[in-house]
């Protein structure tokens, strides 16, 4: 009855044909380019506008850009790029390594799937677009100048853009499996309480700090006693299946 109501209907179907596989369409990938440009100059532009007014291979591909336009390469700069190549690898680790396959599948087993995925994608994904949008604007201010102490500007972008990032990937978890992903959480608590220090040392050293916070908070998810997200287990072995 509905395919023949579709049938009738003069609006075509805005939603691909599920019945077969299909390949990318040139609009789609026009979108993806559209959407690195966008990255790109948004981080740039909230360097210019570093205040509160101003889903992350983009972000590194920001800090190889800013690394080229470096007149002089140093230990400090060098330094300063793998920590910031190792912050970004950190959060695509947090998303991608478990429960980004589980998410689709949960959504897709949902009984509202639509609702869910609403949800999740439309509402809670621009959060973690923009903890990588401030992210990348804090790499490439350190990498311009990884010596100096970091600025107020500077601490906010450092410790922004990952608590940024961890608060909408706990949305996420709480949206998709109705479970609080607590090393997320504190992962935010461990990026306030750097704040306190940030006047106090250089940007390099904050920015390594917030790094080795994340990628703990990665880590933690490979805890054997740490529950994780239903359909994980062919990512991480025969541990147990939950959200942690």
């Amino acid at each position: 009855m509905s395919d023949l109501a579709e049938a009738r209907s003069p609006v075509p179907s805005l939603l691909r044909d599920r019945s077969s596989v299909q390949r990318v369409t040139n609009i789609e990938l026009f979108f993806d380019l559209v959407y690195v440009f966008a990255i790109t100059q948004l981080s740039h532009y909230l360097l210019g506008h570093s205040d509160l007014r101003g889903a992350l291979g983009e972000s590194i591909v920001i800090i190889g850009a800013t690394l080229t336009e470096v007149k002089e390469i140093t230990a400090a700069t060098v330094t300063s790029f793998v920590i910031a190549f190792a912050g970004s690898v950190a959060l695509w680790w947090l998303y991608f390594d478990q429960s980004a396959g589980a998410a689709a599948e949960m959504i897709a087993r949902s009984d509202d799937p639509g609702r869910l995925g609403r949800s999740a994608y439309h509402l809670i994904h621009p959060v973690m677009v923009a903890g990588i949008i401030v992210t990348a604007a804090a790499d490439e201010k350190v990498l311009a100048d990884p010596g100096q102490p970091a600025s107020t500007a500077a601490a906010w972008m450092i410790l922004g853009g990952p608590a940024l990032f961890l608060a909408g990937h706990a949305a996420f978890k709480l949206v998709v499996w109705r479970v609080v992903s607590w090393p997320r959480l504190a992962g935010i608590a461990g990026l306030a309480l750097l704040a306190l220090a940030a006047g106090a040392i250089p940007a390099l050293a904050l920015a390594a700090c917030a790094a080795v916070l994340v990628i703990t908070v990665a880590a933690s998810d490979r805890l054997p006693w740490l529950r994780r997200p239903p359909g994980a287990l062919g990512l991480a072995g025969n541990a147990p299946t939950c959200a942690d």
